[in-house]
């Protein structure tokens, strides 16, 4: 490796993707942005798409954060096309890094540890559980970061804040539920997490999430308060039947050990 070590980043005009862009350039990397809507155009639904990016942009570093929750090209972009990159990033001697999460999980009280058994309970968690076991198969060198919801903020705001936006200006469109639990995280804490980590020689599964318990309903408080609007926000319950883990938590104390910080609270 000579001059600067170059990291390509798939899904890099997301939330998650571009924040690991701002953080990887802050920290003196050659970043390289590649997604369908940037001017490195890669399509991980299309296996000629993957291959053309990956053999032109010769990066020391892979790092993807893309991913499709549903429709036609969930199946090939979230657990399909991750294990093909990180075949071919285990033959070129590439490090990858693939960004995974919680919902790999089902419901449960207690803060789940990267040993622990998963079990989805929804089809997203099943694509991205499919994914992570194609990713660790085919490169035994790759790290698979599990997290929770993710937090932006007003200049960038993710799903959190859409979901925020649409409630305020449409009172009582949305429920948050007050016996849904997650551990959010900020994009910027996830990307210092996710470059320290495609920094080092780790190997296997981690998790980095917030270290607070929160409803949904207090996520969505907070994510206003961070927006800097103010609008009640309608509470309730999980419906009964609903395909989705009411209690998902997710422990970044190996993370904390390893590399000697762990998220903010949001």
């Amino acid at each position: 490796m000579t001059g600067r070590p170059r990291i390509l980043v798939l899904g890099g005009s997301g939330l998650v993707g571009s924040a690991v862009v701002a953080e990887a350039a802050r920290r003196g990397f050659d970043v390289v942005c590649a997604s369908r809507t940037s001017d490195h155009f890669i399509d991980l639904a299309d296996l000629s798409s993957i291959d053309a990016a990956l053999s032109t942009i010769d990066a020391d570093i892979v790092v993807n954060a893309a991913y499709v929750k549903t429709g036609p090209q969930a199946d090939m972009v979230t657990a399909v096309a991750p294990g093909l990159v990180a075949r071919r990033c285990a033959d070129a001697g590439v490090r990858f890094v693939h960004v995974s999460t919680d919902v790999v999980f089902s419901s449960s009280p207690n803060w789940r540890h990267e040993s622990d058994p998963t079990d989805p309970v929804g089809a997203y968690g099943e694509l991205k559980l499919r994914a992570e076991h194609a990713v660790l198969e085919a490169d035994g060198g790759a790290a698979v970061v599990r997290t929770s919801l993710v937090i932006g903020s007003s200049q960038r705001p993710g799903e959190q804040e859409a979901l925020v936006r649409h409630a305020v200006a449409n009172p009582g469109d949305v429920v948050f539920y007050r016996d849904e639990l997650r551990a959010p995280v900020t994009a910027t804490d996830l990307a210092r997490a996710l470059v320290d980590v495609a920094s080092s020689g780790v190997a296997g599964v981690w998790h980095v999430a917030g270290p607070q318990a929160l409803s949904r309903l207090q996520i969505a408080k907070r994510v206003a308060a961070r927006l800097g609007v103010e609008a009640p926000l309608v509470g309730g319950t999980t419906p009964p039947g609903a395909d989705r883990a009411k209690q998902v938590l997710i422990s970044s104390l190996r993370f904390e050990r390893a590399f000697g910080w762990s998220p903010d609270v949001i």
